[in-house]
């Protein structure tokens, strides 16, 4: 999961003329199908509706991002479980080293009962040819859990997260890409008011990266396959989380003018997830691998840019 970014800074920013206006327009419909080892074996499945994502421009240079999605989760049977929303909005302003982000505040809504409020400020840095980013953060979670529990917890921190894109080959057998993002937490949790709570300052760090070749193109289709790696590690306790995929797909797109429309399909061919947790009864480790169910997607997207 590549990371969302806000940003403030005392910076004296030079004065230029820009236009006021919509710079980019995205809308987009998936739907997502978790099968059990066999593809027509459904165990449930999701809609995510990207109702408007975009960047809005002021004269001043600074602009809004906006990203607001709803999602439908459904059982096997296509019969709606809960439905939620994900949301965020940032204003920012881009300078020589970088991005300003003042402020950006995140909304999630899931399990129709538990809400995520994100709250954070910092500044993108364009550093060894790639983006890093140090923000002041601070989340918010309520809600009535499966336990029955009503969780009302706060944190604050620091984050330093730092983003890289890399053109590995591009030539007559097509291109490949490589992503690489790594993510660090330095963060008190507070305890509840309605519960116990772990408490404390705590520190975490992932690395996720994403290898993808597309091959040549036939006709309009542009097949791929794409390999993506997690790495999670938190360190108050001693345990290492995992995630290994492999997926193939390809994308249909029509170009006019300023305007993509494009449809998509992929097939999730490996979820593998591994645990390597402390034994309690014995000395060393333990290493758990389960896989997870496959994911068939298929989505149409619609882009608009100036």
């Amino acid at each position: 999961m590549i990371r969302k970014i806000i940003l403030i800074s005392l910076f004296v920013l030079e004065s230029n003329s820009f236009s006021e206006g919509l710079e980019s327009f995205t809308t987009e419909i998936k739907n997502m199908q978790q099968h059990q080892n066999e593809i027509f074996k459904k165990t449930r499945g999701k809609i995510e509706w990207t109702i408007g994502k975009g960047v809005y421009v002021f004269s001043n240079g600074t602009y809004v991002k906006f990203d607001v999605d709803k999602d439908y989760v459904v059982d096997k049977k296509d019969k709606l479980i809960y439905d939620g929303w994900d949301t965020e909005f940032s204003y920012e302003k881009r300078f020589r080293y970088g991005r300003l982000i003042f402020a950006r505040v995140e909304y999630d809504k899931y399990y129709d009962e538990i809400e995520d409020y994100n709250f954070h400020t910092g500044i993108n840095w364009n550093l060894f040819g790639g983006n890093l980013t140090t923000l002041l953060t601070y989340d918010r979670t309520t809600g009535w859990y499966n336990d029955n529990k009503y969780k009302n917890t706060d944190q604050y921190g620091i984050s330093i997260d730092f983003y890289k894109y890399y053109s590995l080959y591009i030539g007559k057998f097509g291109n490949t890409e490589l992503e690489i993002g790594m993510y660090n937490d330095i963060k008190k949790a507070n305890e509840t008011k309605y519960e116990d709570h772990e408490k404390g300052w705590y520190v975490t760090s992932e690395l996720e990266w994403t290898l993808t070749h597309t091959f040549p193109s036939i006709g309009p289709l542009k097949p791929y396959i794409s390999v993506y790696d997690d790495v999670y590690k938190s360190f108050d306790i001693p345990n290492v989380y995992n995630n290994f995929e492999m997926t193939a797909g390809s994308k249909l797109d029509f170009k006019y003018k300023n305007m993509l429309l494009q449809f998509y399909i992929s097939y999730q061919l490996i979820d593998r997830i591994t645990y390597i947790e402390k034994n309690d009864n014995l000395s060393g480790y333990i290493t758990k691998t389960k896989y997870g169910d496959r994911e068939l997607a298929t989505g149409i997207k619609f882009i608009w840019t100036k």
